[in-house]
């Protein structure tokens, strides 16, 4: 269990280890890096590359060590710094499905981070003022009050853009949700093009008037079919409720009748 330490040589408490800087942040750091070679790279003109004077910066210090955290980056000195090699081979590789899988192991290095996923895997998470309150105020995780507010915002921000919070805000640790929009909109850069969503499939609606009730976590859509009948799609992913009514007019659209065929019948 992480604790509280205090800071050497002066018996000061402070906050357990943990980013100060965003996934995404971490991941511009890197890609920098990448272009530039990707290993033993000349911390300093990584600096420059993210908008900081030299690797003496605090910030960039602060940067450098995040993205150590989430295991993107390694380096031993102020001297030099490289990618991690599975980075280097999906940035190499330009493999999205890759990348991804690469942010969702990223995002539970911290140890900070994994207690967090484990306490609230599966459930609707918390405002970051809230979860900021739970931080400072609960021992095990050793974040101090003055540090409790960036360490929520930066866990919140990191864990939406690896993808794993849907759109109902339920942290889903075991699925690949869709990021929600906006998430780390504080980095310096955006690096994924915003996943667009293909049209429902027209499949034909079986007509039924059994509802299935195997599993309470599938979404329910009622479709309206000729005669009076009805029908029930059910979704395997949580959907909000503007983005289930969007998909239940566009079905309704599609089993709308013809009118010359009902006239020539």
């Amino acid at each position: 269990m992480e604790s509280r330490v205090p800071s050497s040589g002066t018996g000061r408490v402070r906050s357990v280890p943990h980013p100060r800087y965003t996934l995404e942040q971490a991941e511009h750091l890197a890609r920098k890096a990448f272009a530039m070679g990707a290993r033993h790279c000349d911390q300093d003109a990584v600096a420059q590359a993210v908008n900081y004077k030299n690797a003496t910066n605090g910030a960039f210090k602060g940067l450098r060590a995040a993205a150590n955290y989430f295991g993107l980056v390694s380096y031993g000195s102020d001297q030099f710094l490289s990618v991690e090699e599975d980075w280097i081979d999906a940035l190499h590789a330009d493999d999205d499905e890759a990348v991804r899988r690469l942010r969702r192991e990223a995002v539970l290095r911290p140890e900070l981070y994994r207690q967090l996923v484990d306490e609230f895997a599966d459930r609707q998470l918390p405002s970051a003022e809230k979860l900021a309150r739970q931080l400072y105020l609960t021992p095990k995780y050793g974040i101090l009050k003055d540090a409790a507010d960036t360490a929520a915002r930066v866990f919140l921000d990191s864990i939406q853009f690896a993808g794993i919070v849907d759109a109902n805000n339920f942290l889903r640790p075991r699925a690949d949700s869709t990021p929600i929009p906006g998430a780390g909109s504080d980095a310096a850069n955006k690096f994924e093009e915003p996943q667009s969503s293909a049209p429902p499939a027209r499949h034909s609606a079986q007509p039924s008037t059994v509802v299935p009730t195997s599993d309470e976590s599938l979404d329910k859509i009622e479709v309206h079919l000729l005669g009076g009948r009805r029908a029930y799609l059910f979704v395997p992913v949580p959907l909000a409720p503007k983005e289930k009514d969007r998909l239940k007019k566009y079905i309704d659209l599609v089993l709308e009748p013809d009118e010359t065929s009902e006239v020539q019948g």
